[in-house]
């Protein structure tokens, strides 16, 4: 799994508290779990297809969306809203999959050889993506100068930390005990990109 970087919410106004959410409309991708997530921090979550999304936040269907710095820029999301707030609630990650038979076929050297080459990939990549969004950022900026720019502290943080446990409840109560174990890997792996 390879985190893609922090989720910063976009919205016509700066997110400092999760009371700052009360009746905002999110765009939420179309699945339960995040739709829940976003009810756990007080928006109002609005499932809505990828293609929906900026056409959303020009009528004001929805007044917010969540996303990574490289994916703001690459999509001009920042065309549509003034304000981007990292609140701490969410990184972006993806994952590298390949069947159990792929990774068993080779002899166990061949196996190790593979474990050997991730590590040093994954720190390229945590790298790689870090400097990609904080160039993004900077092209956001340069693009629309006026956006303003809110991280939040770690007191401002906390109601977002503490809505999540909620979320992570729920996706063990709906998918059991593996998904336990990948969450409990993932919370390792991104400690271990925060250092």
């Amino acid at each position: 799994m390879f985190p893609k970087g922090e989720l910063a919410m976009k919205a016509e106004t700066p997110v400092t508290a999760c009371a700052d959410r009360g009746e905002v409309k999110y765009g939420a991708m179309i699945n339960p779990l995040l739709v829940e997530s976003y009810k756990a921090f007080g928006a109002t979550p609005s499932p809505l297809p990828w293609g929906e999304v900026c056409g959303g936040l020009k009528t004001n269907v929805i007044q917010g969306q969540e996303s990574p710095a490289f994916f703001r820029f690459s999509t001009k999301i920042y065309e549509v809203t003034d304000c981007i707030s990292y609140v701490g609630r969410n990184n972006s990650t993806t994952t590298l999959m390949a069947k159990k038979g792929f990774h068993g076929g080779p002899s166990p050297e061949g196996q190790k050889l593979a474990q050997k080459a991730a590590l040093p990939a994954y720190a390229h990549t945590v790298v790689y993506l870090q400097e990609a969004g904080e160039s993004a950022l900077a092209m956001n900026i340069g693009m629309k100068p006026e956006m303003q720019v809110t991280v939040l502290n770690d007191e401002q943080r906390s109601c977002f930390k503490t809505a999540a446990v909620g979320g992570r409840k729920q996706i063990i109560e709906r998918s059991g005990d593996r998904a336990a174990a990948i969450q409990a890997q993932m919370t390792t792996d991104l400690a271990a990109t925060a250092k």
